[in-house]
C-alpha cells in the first residue's frame, strides 16, 4: 500500500491509465495531476485556468493514455490536453470544444468520439474527433428543452453503441435512462426511486448499472429499466460517496463518508472485504485495468493505493 500526497483539497476523481501504472488524480476538480504508481512520482499537473467553479470538471484518460481530457471551468467547454510520459509534460493541444458548462464526458476506445453533458442547456453533445468541425454531431436534451441544471452521471454500456444516464431534476423527479450513442435517441427510461444520485458504475459485461443514493446503493439491469432495482443498504448510517467494478464483475468498489472501502460480492451484495485506510473520509474509487490495483481519494487530498488480494 502507497499513499500519494499532493494537495490538501479533496479528491473527487481517480483514473488509472489503459495501460502500465499511470494514475490521474483530480484534486477538487481544480488540477488534474499524473502520477506514476509503481515510482510514487508526480509526473505532471495542470490546473484550471481560475478555479472558478471547482467541482463541475471531470477528466479521462484517452485509451492510448497520451492524451487527458477536462471541462473548462469558465463556460467554455472542452479542452485537450496531452501527457508525454517522457518529457513529463502535460500541454494544451489547442483544441476546444466551446459548448458551455461541461459537467461530464466520455470517450470512445477508439478515440473517434466524445460524449459531452452540458449542464448549462442540460444538453448531451457528441463530437467527432476525426473532423475538422468543432460543431457536434448531434445534441440533445437530456429531458426536454425547456428543462435545465439538471445534474447527470453516465457510463458507456459495453460495445459503447449505448449510454446509461442517471438524472438528476431537482425536487421534481429524478431518473434513470439508457440511450443510443449514434444519435443521442432515448432507447429507455424509468424514474428512480430516490430524489438524488451521486454516482454511477457500469460492470463490464454490463449486466448491472449501480446508482448511488444517499446511504444506499440500487442494481439495475439496464437491459430492463421497468424491473425494480435491488436496493443495497449500507452497514452504517453514512452515505455512500463511489462506487467502481472490477474488471472481473465480481465485486464492486463502494466508498462512504468514512475512511473504509468495501468489497461487495456482486453475486449475494454482501461485504466480502473492508480496507480502512487513515487518510480521511474517502471521496472517490478506482480499479486499474488489470484489476491488480485500486485507488481511493479522500477529502484531506491523499490518494492510497493498494495490491488488490481477491
Amino acid at each position: 500500500m502507497i499513499v500519494l500526497a499532493h494537495r490538501t483539497q479533496p479528491v473527487g476523481q481517480v483514473a488509472f491509465a489503459p495501460i502500465g501504472s499511470l494514475l490521474a488524480v483530480g484534486y477538487d476538480f481544480r488540477w488534474v495531476s499524473v502520477w506514476d504508481c509503481a515510482t510514487q512520482r508526480l509526473l505532471g499537473e495542470v490546473e484550471s485556468v481560475t478555479g472558478f467553479r471547482p467541482g463541475w470538471m471531470a477528466f479521462v484518460f484517452a485509451p492510448s493514455q497520451q492524451v487527458i481530457l477536462y471541462p473548462d471551468d469558465m463556460g467554455d467547454g472542452c479542452e485537450v490536453f496531452e501527457f508525454d510520459p517522457i518529457s513529463q509534460n502535460i500541454d494544451s493541444l489547442g483544441r476546444n470544444y466551446g459548448i458551455g458548462w461541461v459537467e461530464g464526458l466520455l470517450m470512445t476506445r477508439d478515440e473517434k468520439h466524445l460524449l459531452v453533458h452540458d449542464s448549462s442547456s442540460s444538453q448531451f453533445h457528441l463530437f467527432d474527433l476525426t473532423r475538422k468541425s468543432k460543431s457536434p454531431v448531434w445534441s440533445v436534451p437530456v429531458y426536454s428543452e425547456a428543462t435545465r441544471g439538471i445534474w447527470v452521471c453516465m457510463e458507456f454500456l459495453p460495445g459503447e453503441e449505448r449510454f446509461f444516464v442517471t438524472e438528476n431534476h431537482g425536487n421534481t423527479r429524478t431518473r434513470v435512462s439508457v440511450r443510443a450513442l449514434e444519435t443521442g435517441e432515448l432507447v429507455a427510461a424509468a424514474r428512480f426511486p430516490q430524489r438524488e444520485t451521486l454516482g454511477l458504475a457500469v460492470s463490464p459485461n454490463g449486466e448491472r448499472a449501480v446508482v448511488v443514493s444517499e446511504m444506499s446503493l440500487f442494481v439495475y439491469d439496464p437491459s430492463n429499466l421497468k424491473a425494480a432495482p435491488r436496493k443495497v443498504k449500507n452497514d452504517n448510517r453514512k452515505h455512500f460517496t463511489a462506487v467502481a467494478f472490477h474488471p472481473s464483475n465480481r465485486y464492486l468498489a463502494a466508498t462512504s463518508n468514512d475512511q473504509t472501502v468495501k468489497l461487495y460480492d456482486t453475486t449475494t451484495w454482501t461485504v466480502a472485504k473492508t480496507y480502512t485506510w487513515d487518510v480521511g473520509r474517502m471521496r472517490s474509487v478506482a480499479f486499474s485495468p488489470d484489476g491488480t490495483l485500486a485507488a481511493a481519494g479522500s477529502d484531506t487530498g491523499k490518494v492510497v493505493v493498494w495490491d488488490v488480494d481477491v
